[in-house]
């Protein structure tokens, strides 16, 4: 898997990107922009990357969105749940420090 890092500006050029953060282009790799170092923006273009891998590019780009996307905004659902969590158990902790 290849990772391609690029300023922002590159995707404001007209190459049909939009303002996406990252973009998985098959089994070549993905491209992310400076804003698109994000865990879930990764992950979820990582998981993008292994279908076109494991099902072939062909199949993964004719299944239904629904099934492709889900695959993908699952895996980032179940890690920002798990790091909300974690983010809690912090905050609750710090409270019951706290002096009355």
């Amino acid at each position: 898997m290849r990772l391609l890092s690029h300023d922002a500006r590159f995707f404001e050029v007209p190459f049909g990107l939009g303002q996406r953060a990252c973009l998985t282009i098959g089994t070549l790799g993905i491209v992310i922009n400076s804003r698109g170092w994000k865990p879930f923006y990764v992950r979820h273009e990582m998981i993008h990357h292994l279908q076109n891998e494991q099902l072939g590019m062909l199949t993964a780009w004719t299944k239904p969105k629904w099934f492709v996307e889900g695959m993908a905004i699952l895996s980032v659902r179940t890690h920002v749940q798990s790091y909300l969590g974690h983010l809690r158990n912090i905050a609750h902790n710090l409270i019951a420090g706290m002096p009355a």
